[in-house]
């Protein structure tokens, strides 16, 4: 039953990418034009003091904030989405339970976004003419640890959707303070290490542009940071959800 849940949002996740390509394709083309933009202001801004290693850094830093931003969208958008065209109730009728389907559906959005933000990636480098030395093994390995704790902050604001139904601006207003966490500094370890991706996303930032290598336990504390983050996101949006149902809100838009 469950495999054939995952397989089921799988193919859902390919479908609605293929169904609406030209969506798919805007999104893509958007982010690349993004950071061509602030790539191409600060060229003239700077001149040459935008060095190598800078540029690394902001090319990094960018691709992880696309990875947070889909992540936190994947559920608290989705959840919205869903309440709007009503369809939510149905998925609650599902034997599996709610949160298994969301749970899915986070993997099969991840698998997505990796072939989504490798592409402006390498679309960038491509068209900047810098290359970066990406580990792909470790960076992919750094992301999966990392991310469940945008996914506990999507849970939230997901939850916040099941009761107040409208909070498209207030979803808006978090995507950019995405950037603080991922360019905040959090190797060795330090206060702002304890903030939700941010120890996740500067170890990339330093394994790419400084060629560091993390001890093991490094590892196990980006894991059970994100896990506690995925954890607190998840109680929090049973509590909304509980309260959703409480008050006959599942159905209502």
């Amino acid at each position: 039953m469950y495999w054939v849940a995952f397989k089921s949002e799988m193919v859902r996740t390919f479908i609605k990418a293929k169904r609406y390509f030209f969506d798919t394709l805007s999104r893509i083309l958007i982010t690349y034009l993004v950071f061509i933009a602030i790539f191409y202001g600060l060229q003239y801004m700077t001149g040459p003091s935008l060095d190598g290693k800078k540029l690394d850094e902001l090319l990094i830093g960018y691709i992880m904030w696309t990875f947070a931003v889909s992540a936190y969208f994947e559920n608290s958008f989705d959840i919205s989405e869903e309440s709007t065209i009503g369809t939510l109730e149905q998925l609650y009728l599902a034997p599996i339970g709610f949160h298994i389907i969301i749970f899915f559906r986070m993997i099969s959005g991840y698998l997505f976004s990796i072939f989504y933000n490798v592409s402006v990636l390498y679309l960038t480098m491509l068209t900047t003419g810098h290359w970066i030395e990406l580990p792909i093994f470790h960076f992919l390995l750094i992301i999966t640890l990392a991310i469940p704790s945008i996914y506990g902050i999507g849970y939230i604001f997901g939850g916040l959707a099941l009761v107040y139904k409208k909070i498209e601006n207030s979803l808006n207003v978090v995507q950019f303070a995405l950037i603080l966490l991922v360019a905040l500094p959090a190797w060795p370890i330090q206060p702002s290490s304890f903030l939700p991706f941010a120890a996740g996303a500067h170890s990339i930032n330093r394994m790419v542009v400084e060629k560091i290598d993390f001890p093991l336990w490094w590892y196990f504390f980006i894991a059970a940071n994100s896990l506690v983050y995925f954890l607190i996101g998840m109680s929090i949006f049973k509590i909304f959800e509980t309260r959703a149902k409480k008050f006959n809100l599942l159905g209502q838009y």
